[in-house]
């Protein structure tokens, strides 16, 4: 038998570089420097990737005709290329199950924008790779010694990560995760979303009583205005103005510390519109479930409007979150600030016509990449050009930070705008709030973005400012008490909702990763004080849960970690999720 040991060998170097450098680019960073240990285990992990990589060309090239391991090399190399750039700019594998299955929808071309730029980067990457292949490709006699060689380090290292992930340090997590190896062989216990079933019971009128506010024969209207990656930090007076004096009016109050239920769009929404914990979102996604309180609300005789300038229907199956509404649509005319305004004026438009009860959903997109708005609120500058590659490699994006940066908050002036506007115009008795589907960090803690599942307040804080409705400020709260607080004082509630109101005494909110329990372990649960990470247990299947790490509000300072996970290990099984028949 003959092998290609070279071909096979010279793309094991080329894999071995990338990834040594994506490592230093992920410790760096970190808040801590990772121990030796991580250091071992994700060295190890490298290691028997690249040997299974080096491995397959070889026995290709033995095996197949003279071009099979040339393009083995080429197209091998560019996912090894594209995930570790991805996971060094974004903190999300390109090639794992979640991030694939949201790139292939039908609104990734939309929402992501992946450039021409980038896929031209990817090609040259292909054929560089395949011709370095070539040019090392020299079938030789292979015997048992050099067979040895490709499959011991292999073997080895198997032994290495398995044990070193049992004993994982909390400061750690982010390096280990950086591993380019299968999820089932580093996360431990697997969920089965087959196998997960979410049945609701009704929502109940549990009094007969409407409001006890002045006009109390009369059903508010309801307004919900979501913006595209909103960071709670935005709520001041030069970044968000309109909305910071409306929370700072006597009609309104603002949460202390508004927590979504997600770091993605998706997460964010379903938690608002379904009152319930983030996990429960892959089931009810699978089953096409409506919104139970969308649903209660109709039956009290509320119209359900929606319009929203993002592309949530082709949104990585989000669409069944907006199929409740008895009219939805979608303004994707331009990908610009002036999909916003055509937002604005069908909003202005409904509340203006409005003869009965109605709910309006409002989503707004001018703080989604690349951060459009019109000229006149170019006041934050300098500011890079409208459009810039938001996928170039991180490096390159750092050298624009402040430009970016700039075109953001620019953004978020026009956001505040067309907010303000209107909730203004709710017709009264109105309850109005305004937040955003989760946040956006810009590299406070290394990165750039909010896709990857690390819980800083940059990514999973948002504003939240409640008109209308007579309620204490919140000093905790999250997307899941939101409904229940507009159907409480409604006089209606159900047992099945994550949450009982914003007048509760709920201390923590909980956010879940990405793709949370099913392909990815960690989530986390945050307090007034502090945000602890969480993840499954590695030695026993859901609902055990394990502290990773606990940080004060600043997301450095060490705090005490969570002194009992059975409560939120019972919240996770609720309806089955994690359990096996």
């Amino acid at each position: 038998m003959r092998l290609d040991l070279r071909g096979g060998a010279g793309l094991s170097v080329l894999m071995l570089a990338w990834y040594v450098r994506h490592g230093v680019v992920v410790a760096d960073a970190g808040h801590e420097p990772p121990s030796v240990a991580a250091w071992s285990a994700y060295l190890g992990g490298v290691g028997l990737f690249v040997a299974l990589l080096g491995w397959a060309v070889a026995f290709l090239g033995g095996r197949g005709p003279r071009v099979a391991a040339p393009i083995a090399a080429g197209v091998l190399g560019a996912l090894v290329y594209v995930d570790t750039w991805s996971y060094g700019t974004f903190g999300v594998h390109a090639l794992s199950p979640a991030v694939l299955a949201a790139a292939g929808n039908d609104g990734a071309a939309r929402e992501l924008a992946l450039p021409v730029p980038f896929l031209v980067v990817t090609a040259v990457v292909a054929v560089g790779a395949a011709a370095l292949a070539a040019w090392l490709r020299r079938p030789v006699a292979t015997g048992r010694r050099q067979l040895w060689l490709l499959t011991v380090p292999g073997a080895a290292t198997v032994a290495l990560v398995t044990g070193l992930h049992t004993a994982r340090a909390a400061t750690d997590q982010h390096l280990l995760a950086a591993l380019p190896l299968p999820g089932w062989l580093t996360d431990g216990p697997r969920v089965s979303l087959d196998e997960t079933r979410v049945e609701l019971g009704p929502a109940e009128l549990v009094r007969g009583e409407r409001p006890s506010a002045p006009g109390a024969h009369e059903l508010p209207h309801l307004v919900l205005i979501v913006a595209e990656s909103l960071r709670a930090d935005l709520l001041r007076p030069d970044a968000l103005p309109r909305l910071h004096a409306l929370s700072r009016s006597p009609r309104c109050v603002h949460s202390s510390r508004h927590v979504s239920g997600g770091h993605t769009t998706e997460y964010g929404v379903f938690t608002l519109l379904y009152a319930l914990d983030p996990w429960h979102l892959p089931p009810l996604r699978r089953d096409g479930a409506r919104s139970q309180p969308l649903e209660a609300l109709r039956g009290l005789g509320y119209r359900l409007e929606g319009v929203s300038a993002s592309a949530l229907r082709r949104w990585n199956g989000a669409g069944f979150l907006v199929d409740g509404f008895d009219h939805y649509e979608e303004h994707l005319e331009t990908g610009g600030w002036e999909d916003d305004d055509r937002v604005r004026r069908r909003a202005l438009e409904v509340l203006r016509s409005a003869t009965q009860p109605t709910l309006l959903f409002v989503f707004l997109n001018g703080t989604h990449h690349n951060y459009q708005y019109p000229p006149r609120h170019e006041r934050h500058l300098p500011v890079i050009d409208p459009g810039y590659d938001h996928f170039l490699s991180d490096d390159a994006l750092r050298r624009d930070g402040d430009r970016i940066r700039n075109r953001y908050l620019n953004a978020a002036l026009w956001v505040d705008e067309v907010a303000a506007e209107i909730a203004a115009a709710t017709p009264q008795p109105g309850w109005v709030f305004v937040t955003g589907d989760h946040g956006e960090e810009f590299w406070e803690h290394g990165l750039l973005g909010h896709a990857a599942p690390r819980f800083v307040r940059e990514r999973t804080d948002v504003p939240l400012v409640v008109c209308g409705m007579d309620v204490a400020t919140p000093a905790l709260s999250s997307h899941v008490d939101i409904m229940p607080t507009i159907l409480g004082r409604l006089g209606v509630a159900s047992e099945a909702w994550a949450s009982g109101s914003l007048l509760g005494t709920a201390n923590v909110a909980l956010v879940g990763g990405l793709d949370f329990p099913y392909g990815n372990p960690t989530m986390a649960v945050a307090t007034s004080t502090a945000t602890h990470w969480v993840s499954r247990c590695r030695d026993a299947p859901l609902p055990c849960l394990e502290s990773l790490r606990s940080v004060s509000l600043d997301d450095r300072t060490p705090a005490p970690p969570l002194p009992d996970l059975r409560a939120i290990a019972q919240r996770i099984s609720r309806y089955g999720v994690g359990a096996q028949p």
